[in-house]
């Protein structure tokens, strides 16, 4: 392109730039020149120059006036091209007459400056450019003889200042003007890279996703079946991997949100027990075999109905508890749960401490820094994206929270966050219900390697309880103690821990006939205890271990969650391109004793539905040929009343940012992405079938060999 096409093109550019320019700051310019000139009038009646000061008021009413006529233009380029008209005008009044004195020409110095920054590149050059033209003309020619009589000097100076004044003003504006294109073309740069980096990391969540559906969704499946130990073992093993997979790219994506500004909260009631809970677990999971203590105290008196983002919650739990279970391979892990009253609820104090490795002090500024490891000598092992605590800082700080940290290298690390949470209901996290009187002996074995701020942990939780329930308490450490004390005592509960039951495993199976036992064991562990010892999976926090030695919660750990229903005479379609997926959600209906038929492309799915009528459709959303919505959109046109309203549930593997509200909008009645969960199937099925399908199960007590906690 040659000079002038360059030339051509900027100028283009200007014009284009020049429809948006400031218009409160084109006031305030106006305004001052009001100021002035009402200066200007007062100067000239005390020097009896009357004229000129009627002039000069004259012109600070014009200015006043002129202000409230630009704010009712409605056009900017009108507004541009009226104030050139009206600048260029007053400036060539103020040359040919001089002013007060000749002082009013010193007004012409301002307008390249002021013109270029008020209304523009392209305006204000223009202006200044033709007012240059207009000094030079009327300066160097005989026209200065009819106007204001300036000296040879400023006949000769002026056009000269002025010319420099304008040529810099220009220089200066055009480089601004560079400078800010650059910069916005650095953020659209950006914003293009945002927005192909979340596209590929959705596209990418959608195809791990799909085969993670099949993974996963066999390995639950066969949890309810007969096999070995050892199998068993795998098969969770295949679970617990396939989460941790599924945790990574959920990483991935929340941090996508985070950095592109779309990351909201949804706010609902909430139990906190049920959070608590569920955080625990995952990090229990995640803890593996890892020989490290893991202890919850959690204040019993903690309002248990909050409102808040239960999700975001328990991901901010659960990151910080995977972080210190990563880096941390001797010693414990302590979960503290706090509340402190404020006027709009309470602020919930969360806080996790570990004997991990710990951090340096020159590591701390770049803590919350994305894709960030430290100490790579040690931590080269250690598995994980490094997002987990920047999404949490930002979620925190969502919130409406602060997060901290206190490290020492070489000895721990504790992170501490606190969130405002409304509360919906003042019900206690922990109820000591009233009942017999307690007499409890509790056994346990010294054990250096147990951190100190573990074991006191340990000591609190069983003094609370003691003292809550007045019960009478009696600790051992070694087991002639034990087997002496239950010999001339009438204790009511006995609580020892795993290695202790294994000491005398055949004397503690024979007193829980008569006795209730209570046995702290690992999870990675699955000892094998009598059918009348209850096993308690650590760690524990205070209201579980009330709920469980009263009865009140319980549960079989690993297991298939329980069905409490099941609709033997609904028909179900599933439409899926994936065969493998067909399976899997054919063997979560199977549970349900539903009737499902299949189809694997969109078009089969409307013939299914012409000729049979359906009670639910679960519609795969990126399928060949027919997508998931213009399939559903195909159904909705079929001749008949019935397909117009048959519930149609999205069930896919595009997590992308407002999916869910697209399918919404057209008009599907759920949303359940991959991999399969039961608990979301069981909600959506309750709520979508009609209740003359529903038949619920008669819910039997389970006896011996009791697993609680959780």
């Amino acid at each position: 392109m040659s000079k002038l096409g360059i030339f051509k093109k900027y100028l283009a550019h200007l014009y284009e730039k020049a429809g948006n320019f400031n218009r409160s700051g084109l006031y305030i310019a106006f305004a001052l020149i009001g100021f002035y000139a009402l200066v200007m009038s007062i100067v000239c009646f005390v020097q009896k120059a009357v004229m000129m000061g009627v002039v000069n008021l004259a012109i600070t009413t014009f200015m006043v006036l002129t202000i409230i006529i630009f704010a009712k233009i409605k056009s900017t380029r009108a507004l541009a091209r009226f104030v050139v008209v009206f600048i260029y005008a007053l400036m060539i009044f103020f040359l040919t007459t001089g002013g007060a004195g000749g002082v009013s020409i010193m007004w012409l110095l301002f307008i390249p400056a002021a013109a270029t920054y008020f209304i523009s590149l392209y305006y204000g050059g223009a202006l200044s450019i033709l007012l240059g033209i207009s000094v030079s003309v009327y300066m160097f020619t005989p026209l200065h003889f009819y106007g204001y009589p300036y000296s040879e000097q400023q006949i000769v100076r002026f056009p000269i200042i002025y010319w420099a004044f304008t040529i810099t003003s220009l220089i200066i504006a055009a480089r601004i003007d560079n400078a800010e294109e650059k910069q916005k073309e650095i953020v659209r740069s950006a914003e293009r890279s945002n927005k192909l980096k979340s596209e590929f990391l959705a596209n990418m969540s959608h195809e791990i996703r799909t085969p993670m559906n099949a993974i996963m969704g066999m390995c639950e499946l066969s949890k309810s079946e007969e096999m070995s130990q050892t199998a068993r073992d795998n098969n969770d093993n295949i679970y617990t991997s396939g989460k941790t997979l599924m945790n990574i790219i959920n990483d991935l994506l929340d941090f996508s949100k985070i950095e592109s500004g779309k990351m909201e909260l949804a706010t609902s009631e909430y139990r906190l027990s049920d959070i608590l809970s569920e955080a625990i677990n995952m990090a229990s999971a995640r803890k593996g075999n890892k020989k490290i203590e893991f202890a919850v105290d959690c204040d019993p008196d903690i309002p248990d109905y909050l409102r808040g983002d239960p999700s975001r919650i328990r991901q901010i739990m659960i990151n910080l508890l995977t972080n210190a279970i990563k880096y941390t391979n001797e010693g414990g892990i302590l979960l503290t749960v706090r509340s402190r009253k404020e006027s709009y609820g309470i602020n919930l104090i969360i806080s996790v401490k570990d004997s991990g490795i710990g951090i340096k002090k020159e590591d701390m500024k770049r803590l919350y820094d994305a894709y960030n490891r430290f100490d790579i000598e040690k931590t080269n092992s250690v598995e994980g994206t490094g997002l987990g605590l920047p999404i949490t800082k930002q979620l925190v700080e969502l919130m409406g929270g602060i997060i901290s940290v206190k490290s020492i290298y070489g000895v721990g690390t504790e992170f501490r966050v606190t969130i405002p949470q409304k509360v919906s209901a003042n019900n206690p996290i922990a109820n000591f219900y009233k009942g017999k009187d307690k007499n409890i002996l509790y056994y346990e074995k010294s054990n250096s390697d147990i951190p100190d701020f573990i074991r006191k942990t340990y000591i609190k939780n069983f003094d609370t309880i003691v003292k809550r329930y007045k019960a009478r308490k009696y600790i051992c450490d070694n087991m002639r103690d034990v087997k002496r004390e239950i010999r001339i005592s009438d204790y009511s509960h006995i609580i020892i821990g795993q290695e202790e039951y294994l000491e005398d495993k055949a004397y503690f199976d024979e007193i829980s006939k008569t006795h209730k036992v209570f046995v702290f064991v690992e999870r990675a562990d699955r000892i094998q205890t009598c059918e009348t010892i209850r096993n308690i999976y650590k760690p524990i926090a205070v209201y579980q271990f009330i709920r469980i030695i009263e009865g009140k919660d319980k549960e079989t750990a690993l297991k298939t969650p329980e069905i409490s229903f099941t609709a033997p005479d609904a028909k179900v379609l599933v439409v899926d391109d994936n065969e493998v997926n067909l399976l899997v959600a054919r063997g979560f209906m199977k549970r349900y004793g539903i009737n499902i038929e299949m189809a694997t492309r969109g078009t089969d799915a409307v013939e299914m539905v012409k000729k049979k009528k359906y009670d639910i459709i679960f519609m795969d959303h990126l399928m060949p040929e027919m997508d998931g919505i213009e399939t559903a959109e195909a159904i909705r046109k079929i001749d008949n009343d019935y397909a117009k309203y048959i519930p149609v549930v999205a069930l896919t593997a595009n997590v992308a940012e407002d999916v869910k509200k697209m399918f919404m909008d057209k008009g599907f009645r759920g949303f359940m992405t991959k991999p399969i969960q039961s608990e979301v199937l069981s909600n959506i099925l309750l709520k979508n079938l009609s209740e003359e399908l529903i038949v619920e199960k008669e819910h039997t007590q389970e006896r011996g060999g009791m697993t609680y906690g959780d």
